[in-house]
């Protein structure tokens, strides 16, 4: 199997639009997702020999096609830096932020709004990785941004990224992100999403959510935008937003 999944957000003044696109190889067979949450929660699914077609990288610039709309919705600063996060003999889990703090546009030019992007490729089961929670969250800045995950389970790991660099991440919960150079200060949280992955982020893959354990599907994801102060060496150097998630396997 091979898993693709991409997640880009975009956030404009108060408001936050988050879109999901999944891309699962099982042999000939292809099931594709899509979903979005913001303006309500939208998803569908595609299940054959093609699927939906997935976001590209050209020119700088990540574009990504939504369906009843002649323009890509497309953020600015997007490069290729892939990430290993785990690997054995066989398989490995790759992490592609590959816009870390980009203006975006769509149809509207009216609306503009910054935001993130990343891709994850998979070609082990993610219910096989033995995590029991997993933490990550992004802050963008009008100069800065840093990005972040945990896992915590059989095969722990956690890292951050300021401004594309690599950081040691040395704590992260809902109030203050912590690395070895730099401190995230996080406050007017507000709940996006908080459901069981079978209830919402997977929902849509209807008798194919079958796959995947209990247990995994059982998880609870939590969601927040928030507003953030990122420090360096004790002094303010940014503001931004903050787009952070929790999801729980008990």
């Amino acid at each position: 199997m091979r898993l693709e999944k991409w997640y880009a957000d975009r956030v404009s003044g108060n408001a936050v639009e988050i879109e999901y696109l999944a891309r699962l190889q099982l042999g000939p067979l292809i099931v594709s997702y899509s979903g979005e949450v913001g303006r309500g929660r939208r998803s569908r699914v595609r299940i054959g020999r093609t699927g939906i077609a997935m976001p590209c990288v050209e020119n700088g610039r990540l574009y990504w096609h939504r369906d009843g709309v002649n323009q890509p919705w497309t953020w600015r600063n997007a490069h290729q830096r892939p990430i290993t996060l785990w690997r054995d003999a066989r398989n490995s889990v790759v992490w592609n932020p590959v816009v870390l703090n980009g203006q975006t546009t769509e149809s509207d030019p009216n609306r503009p709004g910054r935001g993130y992007a990343e891709v994850l490729t998979l070609d082990i089961a993610p219910w096989r990785l033995g995590i029991d929670a997993l933490k990550w969250g992004r802050f963008c800045g009008e100069r800065h941004s840093l990005v972040w995950i945990e896992w915590q389970g059989r095969f722990p790991r956690k890292l951050a990224l300021l401004d594309g660099e690599e950081q040691v991440l040395i704590s992260a919960d809902r109030t203050d992100i912590c690395t070895a150079h730099a401190r995230l200060r996080i406050a007017d949280l507000r709940e996006i999403v908080q459901e069981p992955l079978g209830a919402g982020a997977l929902q849509a893959l209807g008798p194919l959510r079958g796959i995947a354990t209990g247990r995994f599907l059982s998880g609870v994801e939590t969601k927040w935008l928030a507003s953030g102060e990122l420090e360096c060496e004790g002094d303010a150097i940014d503001h931004g937003s903050v787009v952070f998630e929790e999801v729980i396997w008990q």
